[in-house]
């Protein structure tokens, strides 16, 4: 029996010799392209090199060795991708993968002769490969020889590619042209293709580029921000982040990268709608400006590495041109030696303290902590003296640094005037603390836009009622300071001038949902002293409720002024059954009137005051509206109102809420609240308040007023309010 079951155990054993026992999976060339992009480029190298071993007559595996030795960059590494090439190609001199990366990597080494003849041959060979036309793309862009140009077109007219992969070749080629300065020939590929896919975000991308490089700058805005809202190419997702990152907050950052990928281009459009500093036009002055400030960076200050420009670039793209700068691109002599080229930069207009000194280290500036990098061979000056107690040199060259650019800021000034060195050693410490606080403190960038015309001063405020067909009514109201040179005509008893307008009103997404254009008139006496005049207008809509941006511009030709105030408001739902209060407005006059009328509500003519400071000499007018009142038995209604003016809360600390008390006792205490109460009754549920406002024995300072409206019949109230200044 025993005999039996030790036979049957070695038959067993000899026919499933491997059985329970785990082989290692060998692994694809796909796989190991995955482990070159998600674990790491070395790792990715053994795993080729074990793949060649068990397929020496595969010619895929030595070119892709070679491609990841590429990758890896380096005469070294170049080098050995020669060999495995130089492998793949004699096991088949028709192996098109060996070819392309031939090319890719003579491009590398700068022997375009050679590189253009492999990749030709790659696409004698197979006229559709994708990778052998961007490797002619690349010699094209390093090259910029018309010919290789020419034989891509050929390549492209002779091929059978798909219409996608036709169109991603022409835009890699059009993109090539932009950058090369080629606009027309651009232009011409980029008209042909938005004709045969006029949805390609990417086509609208290319074109906006194109533009920008035109000075088209409202072409270029509209295209952009078309192009980006649906694009959801990872690749120039990228590219197009890396291009405005900078200007991006760490939270706005981090959000984007949360982001899926179909969400994150609206994200950035978004970006760019909030950061627009005139709303009022269809361009975005903000994204031209940033534009034109990276390509200075990348033309005046670049960098042979992404993303092609230096710290200074940074700096520029982030808070524009310096106030002032200091430059020392040949060094500074520091007695027997030389320093390293260095320049500084001050933004004293933005933060006293938002300076920067750079040093050019390697061909490229860096922005330093402190100027003791630009003392070749000084490194880091870890005290003030020296062990015998004489001042460390190092510290004296220093000091030579900062004495020379002393009147660019306050914080150079400071280092500047050395009288003792213990001293100038701890304020250089504390110099980079501000430094470095200051940074933290100002936004991540700054626009300087120029707006095309000198500034106008421009008064404005808005109320918000009830309007028609479950809308609500937005009043802009806006004052404009009349000067001599905005009239153009003379009757003999007055004088006239215009005003061009534009009113632009944006949803919670900052798309555009209503925009008017039209003209305004000042009509005055002649001979008015124009010291005390103000003409004032009234301009109303109709929106939906919500979060809404206000735009309004108003420009005079004549005298080339203009002025631009941009309103943030939360529209209320008046198309409700609750008890509501509108906004209230201020009115220097209220009258009865019989016709319609811009500022006619319920039958009054009722002047706007769009002025937030009211004068004790001068009463001021209040209006306000009131909806959804119940009625009583005999149809009435009934209600109750409290007026109250008291002292506006502000945002104070602590310590800034006590010295305000103080400074109270010592005036003699602060005015209280002056409240007023009164009843109405009425026989309508939407009913309206007007009464003149008498400040004449109100404190000076910030007030609020605070009108309350108790519905006597169902016991409800509802609040509404106005701050304003009383002088």
């Amino acid at each position: 029996m025993k005999m039996k079951i030790k036979i049957f155990v070695y038959v067993v054993l000899f026919l499933f010799p491997f059985s329970g026992i785990t082989q290692k999976k060998e692994l694809t060339i796909k796989e190991i392209r995955n482990i070159a992009e998600q674990v790491s480029i070395d790792e990715a190298i053994k795993k080729a090199n074990t793949y060649i071993k068990t397929h020496k007559n595969e010619p895929s595996g030595y070119s892709l060795l070679a491609e990841l030795y590429i990758e890896k960059g380096g005469f070294e590494y170049f080098k050995k991708a020669e060999v495995y090439l130089d492998r793949a190609l004699r096991i088949n001199p028709r192996f098109i993968d060996g070819l392309v990366n031939f090319g890719r990597l003579k491009i590398l080494t700068k022997d375009y002769a050679l590189a253009e003849r492999f990749l030709k041959r790659a696409l004698r060979l197979d006229p559709n490969n994708i990778n052998a036309y961007k490797g002619m793309m690349e010699l094209y862009q390093k090259e910029r020889n018309p010919r290789v140009l020419e034989q891509l077109k050929m390549y492209l007219e002779r091929g059978k590619l798909s219409a996608d992969s036709s169109a991603d070749i022409q835009l890699m080629l059009t993109r090539a042209m932009i950058k090369n300065g080629e606009l027309d020939k651009a232009e011409k590929t980029l008209v042909n293709l938005k004709k045969k896919f006029p949805e390609n975000p990417v086509v609208n991308l290319l074109l906006s580029d194109l533009y920008f490089e035109q000075d088209n700058f409202s072409e270029f805005s509209q295209y952009y921000l078309n192009g980006l809202e649906n694009l959801k190419d990872k690749n120039e997702l990228e590219r197009r982040f890396l291009d405005m990152y900078e200007i991006m907050s760490d939270n706005e950052i981090t959000e984007y990268k949360r982001l899926p990928l179909e969400k994150k281009g609206a994200y950035l459009v978004q970006f760019w709608k909030s950061v627009d500093v005139n709303g009022a036009t269809e361009e975005n002055e903000r994204l031209i400006e940033h534009f034109k400030r990276l390509k200075i960076a990348k033309t005046i200050y670049r960098s042979p590495i992404p993303p092609y420009y230096d710290d200074r670039g940074r700096v520029y793209i982030k808070w524009g041109p310096p106030d002032s700068r200091y430059l020392k691109p040949m060094g500074t002599i520091l007695g027997n030696e030389l320093s390293r080229p260095t320049e500084s930069w001050s933004y004293e207009s933005i933060n006293k303290n938002l300076v920067f000194d750079f040093v050019e280290k390697g061909g490229i500036y860096k922005e330093v902590r402190d100027l003791s990098e630009a003392i070749v061979g000084g490194g880091i000056i870890t005290s003030a003296v020296m062990p015998d107690g004489s001042p460390n040199p190092n510290l004296l060259k220093l000091a030579t640094l900062y004495s020379e650019r002393s009147n660019l800021s306050s914080l150079h000034n400071r280092l500047g005037n050395v009288t003792d060195w213990e001293v100038f050693f701890n304020d250089i410490q504390e110099s980079n603390i501000i430094k470095e606080t200051a940074k933290k403190e100002v936004p991540p960038s700054v626009s300087k836009y120029e707006f095309p015309f000198s500034p106008m001063n421009i008064a404005v405020s808005c109320a918000q009622f009830k309007g028609e067909n479950g809308k609500t009514k937005i009043e802009l109201y806006y004052a404009i300071f009349p000067e001599e040179q905005f009239f153009e005509d003379d009757t003999g008893t007055e004088i006239i001038g215009s005003l061009d307008n534009t009113f632009v009103i944006r949803d919670s997404l900052l798309n555009i949902i209503q925009k008017v254009d039209d003209k305004s008139e000042i009509r005055l006496k002649k001979g008015m002293d124009l010291k005390n005049v103000t003409a004032n207008y009234q301009r109303n809509f109709l929106t939906s409720p919500g979060k809404h941006t206000f735009w309004i511009q108003v420009k005079s030709k004549r005298a080339h002024k203009g002025g631009i105030i941009k309103i943030e408001k939360n529209l209320r739902d008046f198309n409700t059954n609750r008890l509501m209060v509108s906004d209230i407005e201020f009115s220097e006059k209220i009258e009865r009137a019989d016709k319609p009328d811009v500022n006619v509500k319920n039958g009054l003519r009722i002047s706007p005051y769009p002025f937030g400071e009211v004068y004790k000499d001068k009463p001021i007018n209040i209006y306000y509206e009131i909806y959804n009142l119940r009625y009583d038995k005999n149809g009435n209604t009934n209600f109750q109102i409290e007026q109250t003016i008291k002292p506006m809360k502000e945002n104070k600390t602590i310590v800034e809420r006590g010295i305000k008390k103080i400074g109270d006792l010592l005036k003699g205490g602060q005015q209280e609240a002056i409240t007023s109460i009164y009843r109405r009754t009425g026989n309508s549920i939407n009913d309206f308040e007007y009464v003149i406002l008498d400040v004449s024995k109100i404190t000076n300072g910030k007030k609020t007023l605070s009108i309350k409206v108790t519905d006597l019949i169902s016991g409800k109230s509802v609040e509404t309010s106005k701050d304003f200044i009383v002088k």
